[in-house]
């Protein structure tokens, strides 16, 4: 995500660690931040360094960085190693020989920085390594080392690696492997702040987590520029198959009165590729106020619709009249209620009809796309691949919608929020429920997406639980769910609400959705008693609220946090490879 820079440090200084829980581990930073530690181990000023500002903050940042400890300082060598002369005698060359010889034994970069410290503050003037070996779990026994050319050679490379730079002061801080005299002295003042300073500039850490839910915003939304060859494609399906539907049956062309995108399309809260479009097409039944809408009592929150009409009555003809007749189900002179399966069946019947007579195939901005139908669900949906670029395409759902022509007393809202109602042949399956075959269900796009509409951070926290859901695989949290769940919030909050942090809007809408999974319980907003949640089972109800309750408990944490990296919080999120 972020390319972390080198980070060199010149030390001479003891320190005892503390721990504080990031909201990262190392596997998430691509490239830890480099750090250089070169120090003596009778240094007043390397023991006070480790002692009071590495030691206490190493476990916060060693996620963070990449450190490399080299005990000599300025130390010289005689004849190629033959003899050493260290700034505080013998004692500090002996020391310093100890050390680097133990600090040879393991690539495990905790371990050399606690035996170190430890070292520097506990055995600092006796250079008796045992203890503070065993301590990290290393071999205390280095004789192979300390006497042999072994030892000779880890000394004359860390006078090296010393001689890099210009050391003037024991120890010295270099960051990015170059000397900056600023940097040396807050570092020795506050080596944690400087380290932080270096990665917030960087932006993988921050002291406010709003920054990077908007910087996820941002990578899960999709462009404009992005859009425009799908949207295209659509246009062209919609406008080739709905045409051609029209023309096709007669009775249809009566019927049809225009169509809408519904959805996280049209809620502009759309996150992967833009390839996929819901789009109701309007059906309009003649005479529609004599078409009453009941209450499904098998189905609560579901209804059913009987048709009142004359079927001899101007200006239905005769097309109209059979298809009505076929949806109107009337047996011994009773009308029942109209039945999905015949409305599905019958619209099913005029796309297969459409498709074969255009070739299953249209032009769309220089594309040729062939066309692939599947009758899912309540949907009607139509696959559209290029055949010279098949990693272009596309899918459209249409769905049957019935349209409304009266005011609805019995539904949620109903007497409350005016336009438009419609009913759309939707099954339902679950261990709850046994829909019948002419239950529907009952939509307001209009009034959803004006409720929807300019509160502040609503849409942003959306698309935030849809990454989220994506990331954790909750495949059956659909966005239905959330619409309604954020259409109960919009009435119950101010609007003063949706202007607050990101991040406490998203914590609270989460616990929101976490506490509905954990009830069992998600009312559909136009008709409460409908639950949404009847078509999940026990075992994905009980899953489902244990993964939002582990993402909201860890989340919630991060408030507290001194400071966040964006890949920690990132980790969360489904995040849109742009394509």
């Amino acid at each position: 995500m972020f390319a972390l820079k080198n980070f060199s440090i010149l030390l001479c200084s003891a320190v005892a660690t503390t721990y504080l829980t990031l909201c990262v581990t190392a596997a998430v930073i691509e490239e830890k931040l480099n750090v250089l530690v070169l120090y003596e181990s009778l240094c007043p000023d390397s023991k006070r360094f480790l002692q009071n500002q590495l030691g206490p903050n190493y476990d916060e940042l060693g996620d963070f960085i990449d450190i490399k400890l080299v005990p000599f300082g300025n130390a010289k060598s005689v004849n190629d190693g033959k003899e050493f002369v260290c700034q505080h005698g013998p004692a500090e060359c002996l020391g310093n020989l100890k050390q680097s010889c133990v600090i040879n034994q393991t690539t495990n970069q905790t371990a050399q920085v606690k035996f170190v410290v430890c070292q520097m503050t506990t055995h600092w003037n006796d250079n008796d390594v045992k203890e503070c070996s065993e301590l990290v779990g290393l071999p205390s026994n280095i004789d192979d080392c300390v006497n042999t050319q072994l030892g000779i050679n880890l000394q004359l490379e860390a006078e090296r690696i010393t001689n890099l730079y210009e050391v003037n002061f024991v120890p010295t801080i270099v960051y990015d492997k170059v000397f900056n005299q600023d940097l040396q002295q807050n570092s020795l003042k506050d080596f944690r702040a400087t380290v932080c300073d270096l990665l917030r500039t960087r932006g993988d850490i921050s002291l406010d987590d709003d920054d990077h839910l908007r910087k996820i915003n941002e990578l899960i939304t999709i462009d404009d520029k992005d859009r425009k060859p799908y949207t295209k494609a659509y246009n062209e399906i919609r406008d080739t198959l709905l045409n051609g539907m029209c023309e096709m049956d007669a009775g249809f062309a009566q019927m049809y009165k225009g169509y809408r995108l519904f959805g996280s399309y049209m809620h502009n809260v759309r996150l992967e590729k833009p390839d996929e479009f819901d789009v109701l097409f309007i059906l309009k039944i003649a005479f529609g106020e004599k078409l009453n809408v009941l209450m499904d009592d098998k189905r609560p929150g579901l209804v059913k619709l009987r048709y009142g009409g004359n079927l001899n009555k101007p200006p239905l003809n005769l097309d109209l009249r059979l298809v009505l007749n076929q949806l109107i189900n009337e047996k011994e002179g009773r009308r029942k209620p109209l039945k999905r399966a015949v409305l599905q069946m019958w619209i099913s019947k005029i796309i297969k009809n459409v498709l074969e007579k255009i070739g299953n195939r249209v032009q769309s901005n220089g594309k040729c796309l062939i066309l692939k139908y599947l009758k899912r669900g309540v949907a009607h949906t139509i696959y559209a691949t290029d055949v010279e670029h098949p990693n272009f395409s596309i899918s459209i759902d249409f769905v049957p919608a019935i349209l409304i022509e009266k005011e609805i007393k019995f539904i949620n809202k109903g007497n409350t929020y005016s336009s438009s109602w419609y009913a759309i042949p939707k099954p339902f399956n679950g261990n709850y429920l046994n829909c019948p075959d002419n239950s529907f269900q009952l939509l307001n796009p209009d009034m959803e997406h004006k409720l929807l509409l300019n509160k502040q951070h609503l849409k942003v926290v959306y698309r935030l639980l849809k990454s989220l859901r994506d990331r954790y695989r909750l495949d059956k949290l659909k966005g239905a769910f959330l619409t309604s769940m954020f259409l109960w919030e919009i009435e119950k909050r101010s609007e003063n609400f949706w202007q607050k942090p990101i991040s406490e809007v998203f914590l609270e809408m989460l616990e929101v959705l976490k506490i509905h999974f954990e009830t069992r319980s998600l009312p559909y907003f136009w008709s409460s008693r409908h639950n949404l949640m009847d078509n999940l089972d026990d075992d994905e109800m009980a899953h489902y609220a244990m993964v939002l309750n582990m993402v909201f408990c860890t989340l919630e944490t991060y408030s507290d946090q001194p400071f966040l990296t964006f890949n920690g919080c990132a980790r969360h999120f489904q995040i849109l490879h742009h394509f």
